[in-house]
């Protein structure tokens, strides 16, 4: 064949092939169109099936959607037991209505064979009277949470795992205080004082030797006096014995919780004694009627007996409450008040009714609500130069942490009326150590138990009676 043949040849094979492949597409396409006509068909017989089972006629509805909710229509007796329990576990509240709903599948459950009749029985017998009387059930009764034999049984009470902590307030008054730790071998401590001055002289000149020639003094002959302050120390613990139960049972993991509350709590109960710390029995600061010698205040006297009872000289009755009462308090501190000259080794001490009166004193108050305001930053945390510290464990021994006018705190809670300034010159006294706070867990296997015991051994002293200062009777 030439050329032109070999090229006819081609496009007629070319376009026989063309002519088959759309044939092919054509077939193609028409089976697919039957395939999804098939597939629509059948989804629409499943749909009605579907929707012809979950139709309810009347006459043949279970009593739950007749006469309760269509919520749990389609759970069964089972099903409804189950997530009953899951709702439990999790300490859920139980719907009444399914609590019903539950009740009337069981009634109307059909038994297929002679053991599912027997366990229906049993099921049923174990219901409450008023839950097997079908018309109890449709009725216009109401399950309640409270009602015994128709709800009440099938509510628990939740526990929170996590611990709702006590409000508590530690302003960090035992950290400003000197501190020593005496050694072992030692009961108590002896801090050396400085105390009298040499006498210092007019001096005239030399005018004369004596016969050792050595000039003739002039200058005459003093001495300084020494000094030294005794701090003895007391011993305060706290104890809890637990069973071995209880840490395994609890919801809330109890030793690591109860070391950590004795640790905050000791806290608060050291900055309780050296605030209202008074040895006495009779006429305690703390205590119209005499205190038990095992209160912690016993240990040692304090800020406020130094002031109220030993040097009643650095104490004053005020009145209503004005920013001159913080001056007048540190001058009462020494000569002229030298103690409470130096406002950067001074502060303040309030009690908490005090330190919310503070906040209404005219001073304090900015210039659009006082124009002669002096101070202007809020919270009252320093007067004149001098920090002041609330304390929420000053007058801690009465609720409302007030005092008598006589800044005594009565035992009759109604008649502590009264706030308090107190001034304290830190560098003035001495915290002593024996045995810092320490915290022991001890098992007794014989019966089950544990202890944890916490200890700590300590005194506190002044190096002289100006240390602290205090006005009382303050009308907040």
């Amino acid at each position: 064949m030439d050329e032109k043949e070999v090229k006819e040849q081609i496009a007629l094979a070319l376009k026989a092939q063309r002519e088959a492949d759309a044939q092919a597409l054509e077939a193609a396409k028409v089976r697919q169109a039957d395939i999804d006509a098939e597939v629509a068909k059948q989804v629409e017989v499943v749909k009605a099936e579907a929707a012809k089972d979950r139709r309810l006629p009347y006459d043949e509805a279970p009593y739950v959607t007749q006469f309760n909710d269509s919520k749990y229509d389609e759970l069964s007796a089972g099903e409804l037991s189950l997530g009953m329990e899951v709702l439990k576990a999790r300490n859920q509240r139980i719907p009444e209505r399914m609590q019903k709903s539950l009740a009337l599948k069981i009634l109307d459950e059909k038994p297929q064979d002679e053991k599912h009749v027997k366990d229906l029985n049993y099921v049923k017998a174990s219901m409450p009277a008023q839950m097997r009387d079908e018309k109890n059930l449709k009725a216009d009764v109401i399950m309640g949470t409270g009602d015994t034999a128709n709800g009440l049984e099938w509510v628990g009470t939740a526990y929170a795992s996590e611990l709702w902590r006590v409000i508590r307030n530690i302003s960090g008054l035992v950290g400003k205080i000197p501190s020593q730790v005496i050694p072992d071998g030692n009961n108590n401590i002896y801090i050396p004082l400085e105390s009298t001055d040499p006498t210092w002289y007019l001096v005239p000149e030399a005018t004369a030797i004596t016969s050792s020639t050595i000039p003739t003094a002039t200058v005459a002959s003093s001495l300084a006096v020494t000094d030294r302050k005794n701090i003895a120390v007391a011993k305060v613990g706290s104890r809890v014995v637990y069973s071995g139960e209880l840490t395994e049972d609890s919801i809330v993991q109890f030793a690591p919780q109860l070391r950590e509350q004795m640790q905050v709590s000791g806290q608060e109960m050291l900055e309780d004694v050296i605030l209202n710390g008074d040895t006495t029995l009779t006429a305690n600061i703390n205590y119209s009627g005499d205190p038990a010698d095992t209160f912690p205040t016993m240990a040692l006297d304090g800020f406020r007996h130094l002031a109220l009872v030993t040097n009643t000289a650095n104490s004053r009755a005020g009145g209503s409450l004005s920013v001159e009462d913080y001056i007048e308090t540190l001058k009462l501190m020494g000569t002229a008040g030298m103690a409470g000259a130096d406002n950067t080794k001074v502060s303040f001490i309030v009690d908490a009714n005090t330190h919310w009166a503070n906040m209404k004193l005219p001073e304090v108050l900015t210039k659009d609500v006082y124009s002669s305001a002096t101070l202007e930053n809020g919270f009252l945390t320093r007067v004149f130069g001098v920090e002041i510290l609330p304390s929420w464990q000053m007058h801690k021994s009465s609720a409302k942490r007030m005092t008598l006018s006589t800044g005594f705190v009565s035992d009759t809670d109604n008649n502590n009326l009264y706030g308090a300034i107190l001034a304290v010159r830190w560098d003035q006294w001495k915290f002593v150590f024996k045995r810092r706070m320490t915290m022991e867990v001890t098992r007794f296997a014989n019966s089950d138990t544990w202890e944890i015991v916490s200890l700590a051994r300590f005194g506190m002293g002044y190096r002289d009676t100006e240390a602290a200062a205090i006005s009382y009777g303050l009308t907040v």
